[in-house]
């Protein structure tokens, strides 16, 4: 059977005075796909604009390598030295406006970026201190962002970068298996044998399956937060650029991959949320049914620990619902002003709107619940053993 390999895609961000570390980077690269990566199933993909660009035009010259390399990739890595690279229309250098495409979308986690300074002394009769005061500037800046990077010399570098990407390539197997064990519990079909359960394998199937329904709604709220911050962040683009069409109708499409990318993780917390819930409720309808011949003091600590473990949920739904319907409602106001953009309000229309009205359904399906094991509760009477 033939395997199934995952892509992790690298793009190579630095100025000109690192050529050295960027064949580094290539090398290990090929080595990493050819050894060490091969059991994960995991191929690593490099971008750089040595060989992902073609002469074209565009806004701008360095719009024209934001338009081919794109921001479909997986980890930014970016190299200095002592430059920082020629301006552009929009930043400092080339490089740095890379780096400010990828910061923005590692806010909402899309991309993961790594960042290294090159510490070898230079020749101080060939150093440009202007470009070496904007490298210094920005190494602070990047500390001020909650970013970590790595300083390093010349001779460690290769063993430094190989050992980095092979260990981000384990972490991202890593998440991705469980991602895959939150849908496959999720999923997973009730089996014969679960007739047989008791109260304490209900009472434990119940407390698993709600707390994947806690996380996923934590989860979505903090998705929502980076949403807010992205959409602030691109807004500010386009009131900084209010004459230049190209560069406007640029950062919409930007606008449009975020909001793609934001409306499948929706639909994936949406997915989670429904089906951890219905199987918790199965468990919580069986309890309810068996509880009466097992009803004691200590069994009416379980159900109670069972109907509490409600409040969580019944207290997050209200404040996501406000700021969904709120966002929803903006989205649907934003007017037509690109292909990409109305494709994308559309995709996260379509994932927003059956997941607010199914929250609004579950908030009522859990105050019904409640009491009717509150009332279930208090129609029995006390008894130290069953």
């Amino acid at each position: 059977m033939a395997k199934q390999i995952t892509t992790l895609s690298i793009f190579l961000a630095s100025p000109s005075d690192v050529a050295n570390e960027r064949n580094i980077v290539k090398r290990v690269i090929d080595e990493l796909n050819n050894t060490s990566l091969k059991p994960f199933n995991i191929q690593l993909e490099l971008l750089n604009w040595e060989n992902s660009t073609f002469p074209s035009f565009g806004a701008y010259p360095q719009d024209v390598i934001n338009n081919q390399i794109g921001d479909d990739y997986d980890i930014f890595l970016g190299i200095f030295w002592t430059r920082c690279g020629t301006p552009t229309m929009n930043s400092q250098s080339g490089t740095l406006e890379e780096f400010e495409r990828a910061y923005a979308r590692q806010k909402n986690s899309l991309v993961k970026i790594c960042l290294y300074f090159k510490t070898d002394l230079a020749d101080l009769y060939k150093i440009d201190l202007d470009q070496f005061q904007k490298v210094k500037d920005f190494k602070e800046s990047v500390s001020k962002l909650g970013g970590y990077h790595w300083n390093f010399i010349s001779e460690d570098f290769e063993q430094l970068i190989r050992s980095h990407l092979f260990k981000i390539s384990q972490e991202w197997e890593k998440n991705q298996v469980n991602i895959s064990h939150q849908l496959d519990l999720a999923t997973s079909i009730i089996n014969d044998h679960e007739d047989d359960q008791g109260i304490f394998e209900l009472f434990e199937d119940f407390t698993d399956h709600f707390k994947q329904v806690t996380e996923s709604l934590n989860t979505y709220n903090d998705l929502a937060d980076q949403n807010n911050s992205m959409m602030n962040y691109y807004t500010k683009k386009l009131d900084q650029n209010p004459d230049d069409f190209q560069i406007r109708k640029k950062i919409i499409n930007d606008t449009s991959d975020h909001l793609n990318n934001f409306a499948e993780k929706v639909k994936l917390q949406y997915e989670l949320i429904e089906k951890n819930f219905e199987l918790g409720l199965n468990k919580f309808d069986k309890f309810l049914n068996i509880y009466p011949d097992i009803h004691s003091l200590e069994n009416k600590q379980h159900l109670t620990i069972m109907l509490k473990a409600f409040d969580n949920t019944l207290t997050a739904i209200p404040i996501m619902l406000k700021g969904s319907i709120s966002f929803l409602e903006s989205i649907k106001q934003i007017p037509r002003m690109t292909t990409s953009l109305n494709r994308s309000k559309k995709s996260l229309i379509s994932s927003l709107e059956p997941f607010i009205l199914y929250m609004q359904k579950l908030e009522l399906t859990i105050k019904s619940i409640q009491l009717k094991g509150f009332h279930l509760l208090s129609s029995l009477p006390n008894k130290e053993k069953i």
